[in-house]
C-alpha cells in the first residue's frame, strides 16, 4: 500500500490518494477529498477490453470498449442501472436479519476490516502540507 495526503487549510487531510494491490495482483486506486467545489462519487472499472464508468449519485454506468488505434473512437454505451436507495436497503436488510434471528448481510467485521486499512492507510502516508 502507498498512500499521500494534502493538508492545505484544514487541521487534518484535505486529500488522499491510495495505491493498494489485492491478494491477486489487481490494482486499487482510492482518491478522495473534501474541498472540491462539488459532491462526486464514482467508480472506474479498467480492463484489457474495456472502462467502466460508474456513478453512484446519479447510478448511472457508462461503458467505454472496442477503442482503435487507428483513428482513436471507441465505442460509449449507457447501462442501464434500476434506481435504489442503498443505505435504505442494508438498514432493511439488517432490520429483517434481527426479526427474522438471522445473520446480517454485512456483518460488523466488515466495517472493522474497511476501518483497519483506512487506519493503516493514513499510518503509512507521505504527508505532504502546502502552507
Amino acid at each position: 500500500m502507498y498512500s499521500v495526503t494534502f493538508r492545505n487549510v484544514a487541521e487534518y487531510e484535505d486529500s488522499s490518494n491510495i495505491l493498494l494491490w489485492t491478494i491477486t495482483g489487481k490494482s486499487i486506486q482510492i482518491t478522495t477529498n473534501w474541498v472540491t467545489p462539488f459532491k462526486l462519487r464514482k467508480v472506474e472499472v479498467i480492463t484489457k477490453k474495456k472502462m467502466l464508468i460508474g456513478n453512484l449519485i446519479t447510478q448511472q454506468i457508462k461503458e467505454y470498449s472496442n477503442y482503435s488505434s487507428k483513428d482513436g473512437s471507441y465505442i460509449v454505451r449507457d447501462i442501464m442501472v434500476k434506481y435504489d436507495e442503498p443505505l435504505k436497503r442494508k438498514f432493511n436488510a439488517f432490520m429483517d436479519s434481527i426479526r427474522n434471528n438471522e445473520d446480517a448481510i454485512v456483518i460488523g467485521n466488515n466495517g472493522l476490516e474497511s476501518l483497519k486499512l483506512a487506519v493503516y492507510a493514513t499510518r503509512q502516508t507521505t504527508i505532504n502540507n502546502k502552507e
